[in-house]
């Protein structure tokens, strides 16, 4: 499916939330460069003046969610990379901000094809692909060395009643989980190194869609992870090759003492994923529609 992209475009903005996914969409701009197609990168909690934005000959790429119904102005020319749950509130609704502006798009990139179908057939959305997340040598820049575990089992993200259902049941089982939320930069790399697993749970259900975004990073930087299954089963037996995955309470918990009771298990788990992840997942294969983005501006001066 090609971009379809206007005429008389000259530059790209790529607008990020500061602590938005940042490692995959510096990763991505890193590739764009090497490519030859310099990017630049305005990752600020603030968007970029109206007059910027109004400007007709940049392509904006936005990776900030449903946030850019803040937008004090949509662009002319506009990919949206979507990184939303098609379980979220805002993707229920077919006149939501978010939906809206989605339809409004040149392009949506999203990283699941299980969403990218949702909202195909939700908003009858024409222009929506693959922008999956995968290797980029960056990304193995944002943890550090382990030095010492200073945690056996590590989940971050925002609690809900179903995981810290989940969660209460590792306690029950005599099982130390660290919580963390809204940890970003120096300090999640540090609780990332120092976790013997991490443990991947879902916020949303029916539909769950894998959080491939989390995975990525955790895979470039050889750690051990543990999660529950999706709705997908498709993109779960391709992770399967990196990540440990359970349908059940009872598994996770399971396997997770099992692998706390086998570190020789974990670090050949741990090799294997990196090996596959680096090989076989290089984010310039896997991104759909990367070679009409650079034969576009490979034509003009950038």
């Amino acid at each position: 499916m090609n971009l379809a992209l206007q005429p008389g475009l000259q530059r790209v903005l790529w607008i990020s939330y500061p602590n938005f996914v940042q490692e995959f969409v510096r990763a991505a701009v890193d590739l764009l460069t090497e490519l030859g197609l310099p990017v630049q990168l305005w990752q600020q909690a603030v968007w970029p003046p109206i007059a910027q934005l109004r400007d007709a000959s940049t392509l904006f790429i936005i990776s900030r969610g449903m946030d850019i119904s803040t937008c004090p102005a949509l662009p002319q020319n506009f990919i949206i990379h979507q990184i939303e749950q098609c379980s979220c509130g805002a993707l229920q609704s077919a006149t939501s901000p978010y939906s809206n502006a989605l339809r409004k798009a040149i392009f949506v990139w999203d990283y699941s094809p299980l969403n990218v179908r949702t909202l195909a057939k939700r908003l009858s959305l024409q222009r929506v692909g693959l922008l999956e997340f995968g290797y980029h040598p960056s990304l193995e820049n944002h943890v550090l060395p382990q030095q010492q575990h200073m945690s056996d089992i590590l989940f971050i993200g925002t609690l809900c009643p179903r995981r810290s259902a989940i969660l209460y049941a590792f306690q029950r089982a005599g099982l130390r989980v660290r919580v963390e939320s809204r940890v970003f930069g120096a300090q999640k790399s540090a609780l990332i190194s120092g976790a013997k697993i991490v443990l991947n749970l879902h916020y949303y259900v029916n539909p769950s869609v894998l959080e491939t975004e989390r995975l990525a990073l955790l895979l470039a930087n050889r750690k051990c992870i543990v999660s529950e299954t999706s709705s997908d089963a498709e993109v779960d037996l391709l992770y399967s090759a990196g990540v440990v995955f359970e349908s059940s309470t009872a598994g996770l918990v399971l396997r997770c003492q099992e692998l706390l009771a086998q570190p020789e298990l974990r670090a050949s788990l741990e090799h294997q994923a990196y090996q596959w992840f680096t090989q076989e997942m290089q984010l310039r294969q896997r991104w759909q529609n990367i070679d009409d983005l650079i034969g576009y501006f490979s034509k003009t001066d950038v």
